[in-house]
């Protein structure tokens, strides 16, 4: 079965991407196309003017970090020591983690808000907590894209938007970010670009205020939805038609 077909599109670096769409339109499917873990049936993958199928798997651990919607960590790791398998990548063989490295991992806990959750097993806590944690996991890898697939799914309030935040601090240092959401809302508010996701193709793609529309999201999702715009921000909030 083809998922995915006739999808071209242009990912400059340093850009924040959501990606939109109803379930089972290839929102993952095609994550896991630009981390390199599956290889399409025909065309290509390029990253940084690369060919991704020329790049080794180390190498790419090294410049992508991929988060998917669900990780199972069966072994009672510690928070930190979770965290601290972001820095793997860049370990040689049978080395041990440096001091650095430590470094790194609790400054990522620091920016994730679980530094107080460092000496927990990872298997006691919520499924939020384990989120943020799993997001500081990769935030150690310090790669140069990141792919989330729904992150802030399991999060409460608060939480989605400290997440929504810091990626848009990554993003504003330099870091490739691409998230999967159902959050259009959320999506609108954070990312500069927008990818629409159906039938297998990108259907529209621009900045939020060009591509929530109602318009757009009728053809998306089928259905009657009102998009009004925020008088502060310019940008487009989707609300429920009752």
């Amino acid at each position: 079965e083809t998922i995915l077909r006739d999808l071209t599109a242009d990912l400059p670096a340093g850009r924040m991407v959501g990606i939109l769409g109803p379930n089972g339109e290839g929102k993952t499917t095609l994550l896991r196309i630009l981390l390199g873990s599956l290889r399409p049936e025909a065309g290509s993958v390029e990253l940084f003017g690369r060919p991704l199928r020329e790049i080794s798997g180390d190498e790419r651990a090294r410049m992508v970090a991929y988060l998917p919607q669900e990780v199972s960590t069966a072994y009672p790791f510690r928070v930190s020591e979770v965290v601290l398998l972001g820095r793997y990548p860049h370990l040689p063989p049978f080395a041990l983690e440096s001091p650095r490295d430590w470094g790194i991992a609790k400054a990522c806990m620091e920016r994730t808000e679980v530094s107080h959750l460092a000496d927990r097993p990872f298997t006691t806590l919520s499924g939020g907590e384990k989120q943020r944690v799993l997001i500081a996991s990769v935030l150690a890898q310090e790669p140069r894209v990141l792919l989330l697939d729904e992150p802030t799914a399991a999060l409460d309030l608060h939480h989605q938007y400290a997440v929504m935040d810091l990626l848009r601090t990554l993003h504003e240092e330099g870091i490739t970010v691409v998230i999967v959401t159902h959050d259009v809302t959320l999506a609108a508010g954070f990312c500069d670009h927008l990818w629409l996701l159906s039938g297998g193709r990108v259907i529209l793609e621009g900045p939020p205020s060009e591509t929530v529309t109602e318009e757009s999201l009728r053809r998306l999702y089928g259905m009657r939805l009102r998009v009004v715009t925020d008088e502060d921000t310019g940008l487009p909030i989707v609300l429920p038609v009752r």
